[in-house]
């Protein structure tokens, strides 16, 4: 006779061959954008032009319909302050930032449409560590 032990077997490899699959390109398309970002990053940052604009005002970031009803931070540090944000967990988003030659400023910009700013300024102290 046959051995129907495996019969289930080949479904559920198929079906994780296709998961596996998807989850292939997922990692190429997002492999892609944060390529796209550090290059869109590096643009901004190299343009003598954009040396003039070292700041960015409330109603800059209003002004931008992506930001509306989404909570927005703002940060003011020395130059090489390192920013480093870990895997996101199920409920929270974790953000580690330090900096050697300076205070850092945090700020919390909640853009909601129609409604005037709520700014609070946390100032995180500057860390030493490396």
């Amino acid at each position: 006779g046959s051995d129907l032990s495996n019969f289930g077997a080949v479904p559920q490899q198929k079906k994780l061959q296709e998961e596996l699959s998807d989850l292939s390109a997922m990692e190429d398309a997002l492999d892609e954008l944060i390529k796209d970002c550090a290059q869109q990053l590096f643009e901004l940052t190299d343009d003598k032009e954009n040396e003039r604009y070292p700041y960015v005002t409330y109603q800059d970031i209003h002004s931008i319909q992506a930001f509306h009803e989404q909570i927005v931070i703002a940060v003011k540090a020395p130059a090489e302050t390192r920013l480093d944000v870990p895997a996101p967990r199920e409920d929270s988003i974790t953000v580690h930032i330090r900096s050697t030659r300076g205070p850092i400023d945090v700020y919390l910009c909640e853009v909601e449409q129609g409604h005037s700013s709520t700014k609070a300024s946390g100032g995180a102290g500057a860390s030493s560590k490396d």
